[in-house]
């Protein structure tokens, strides 16, 4: 009667974890891949305050409202960041991250949430962000690399002055992919 009731104990046991490993090969990803933008980077007057310890800058929840402009209606809208920085002086170099809301314009009661960081050195300028997707955009995760770009310091005008900010002397390309996660 033991043995009986320990074998049908241990195939319960056995056939349990053999579904659970079944139902996690269920979950599938898709990836969206090549999307690109413009993001105009516009400075909010009155949120830049630095502070200086001796050759480096640092400077605190520093609010921007970007205007993304993509053919992709993932990033085409409003990018707003609020960043922590280093710049020393001496070196060149910094350390820039922050957060970010990206409200694609394609997407009203959506966003991409999440949190970026951008470093200088020697000439080279690079980002890295990732966001979670909220409402319509919930299930996918937005993976985008930052590079510097120089705009049209005109057209930056127009476009930040349409959002209540002030361009910045360089701006933002963002090239990247969306993991779209589902289970069945």
């Amino acid at each position: 009667m033991k043995k009986s009731a320990l074998f049908i104990i241990a195939t319960v046991f056995v056939v349990a974890l053999l579904l659970g490993f079944t139902w996690q090969a269920n979950a599938q990803a898709t990836r969206i891949e090549g999307l690109t933008s413009h993001e105009y980077d516009c400075a909010i007057p009155g949120t830049f305050n630095p502070t200086f310890s001796g050759n480096v800058m640092h400077i605190r929840d520093y609010v921007h409202v970007n205007v993304n402009e993509s053919e992709s209606p993932y990033l085409d809208g409003i990018n707003t960041t609020v960043a922590d920085a280093e710049f020393n002086n001496v070196s060149g170099t910094a350390s820039i991250r922050g957060t970010m809301h990206l409200a694609p314009t394609a997407y009203p009661d959506s966003a991409w949430v999440g949190r970026w960081v951008f470093i200088a050195s020697k000439g080279t300028y690079f980002g890295r962000a990732v966001a979670q997707g909220t409402g319509e955009l919930e299930g996918m995760t937005l993976f985008i690399d930052l590079y510097d770009w120089a705009a049209n310091p005109e057209i930056a005008k127009d476009v930040c002055d349409s959002v209540g900010g002030v361009p910045e002397e360089s701006h933002t390309i963002t090239e990247g992919y969306i993991v779209v996660s589902s289970r069945k």
